[in-house]
Formats: structure tokens, sequence, C-alpha cells
């Protein structure tokens, strides 16, 4: 397991540390502790969807998690997905993605880069669409 502490910004204004903790190998467990906010556990078929239904579960908190993994420009490919989601592309409209687009999912992020799951979603199948001929 792979743990890491990750900015979450609170819609106070402040901030709290969160405590990720990601198998490396399948099954894909993927935990976050937040003081004040509490403990999520999860199991899926790769990091990045257990990411996002992380960031789920801290939205409904009112709280942000500062991950690349949540950055509206970051998504994984479906070979990626098959590796276990821990790495992803940023991805550039018309630009197809290249090995010099990837980034770890858990590495930290700036607040104006963050979108929510569903924008994030959004975005990538924008992103799509203008590869399209």
């Amino acid at each position: 397991m792979a743990a890491f502490n990750r900015r979450v910004d609170l819609a106070d204004g402040t901030f709290r540390l969160c405590r990720l903790v990601a198998s490396e190998t399948p099954p894909w467990r993927f935990i976050a502790e937040v003081e004040g906010i509490g403990h999520f556990e999860t199991e899926s078929r790769d990091l990045f969807d257990a990411l996002a239904a992380c960031r789920l579960w801290l939205a409904g908190h009112g709280a942000v998690l500062l991950v690349a993994g949540a950055a509206r420009d970051v998504y994984p490919s479906g070979m990626m997905r098959e590796n276990g989601g821990r790495m992803a592309y940023r991805i550039r409209h018309g630009r197809r993605a290249e090995r010099a687009d990837v980034v770890d999912i858990f590495a930290p992020a700036d607040p104006g880069v963050i979108a929510t799951v569903a924008e994030q979603k959004e975005n990538f199948e924008a992103w799509i669409r203008s590869l399209a001929p």
C-alpha cells in the first residue's frame, strides 16, 4: 500500500490534510482519512474510480481534494485503467495524449485546476470529440 498526505480545501476557506492509502496491486483498495470529516474506504475496478468515489464523498462534506487526478484536464486511457488507473494523461483539446502528458493521479495539484467529477468527465468527452477529423 502506498500512503500520501494531500491537502483538502474546505468550503469555509480553511484546509486540512487528508491521509490517502492506495493499493499497488489488485484488488484496488483506497482509503482516505480527514480530521473533522471522517474515514472513507472503497474497493473499485481501478484507482481512478476509487479516487472519483472519494471526491464525491468529500464534496458531500463541502471539501475538495487537491490531487492531479481531480484536475479538469486529467483522465486515464483504457490501458491505464487496465493497469490500475494510478497514472493518467493531461489532455489538451485537439491534440492526442503522449507519454510526456502522463501524471500520477495522487500528485499534488493547485486549487485552480480542480473540477468536479462530472466536469472532469464532460471535459474528457469533449476532448474525445475534439480529436475527430
